[in-house]
């Protein structure tokens, strides 16, 4: 799964988390009984975390993100350094 993919999925269930809110910022007293259904059942689903799986092998979650950026960027660093002694000690 590429980086590109997995930072969409992080965008999709962040936004999740913030259509309950956004809901509730509606005027929905005023509204026509089967809109206020409509809308109460899309907070209650809203407040159901998502489960995007990898490969139906563990879960994409915000901590699993976190976890796959810093160990990129781990990996990154060590192979930066890595090249960089190797040019010096050529030198």
């Amino acid at each position: 799964m590429s980086f590109e993919k997995l930072l969409n999925i992080m965008q999709i269930l962040l936004n999740t988390l913030e259509i309950a809110t956004e809901i509730s910022q509606i005027n929905w007293i005023d509204k026509d009984p089967s809109i206020q259904k409509a809308l109460m059942m899309i907070v209650r689903q809203s407040q159901k975390p998502l489960k995007f799986t990898a490969g139906k092998l563990f879960l994409l979650d915000i901590n699993t993100f976190v976890s796959i950026v810093y160990s990129g960027f781990s990996y990154f660093t060590i192979l930066k350094r890595t090249m960089e002694t190797k040019e010096i000690s050529e030198e």
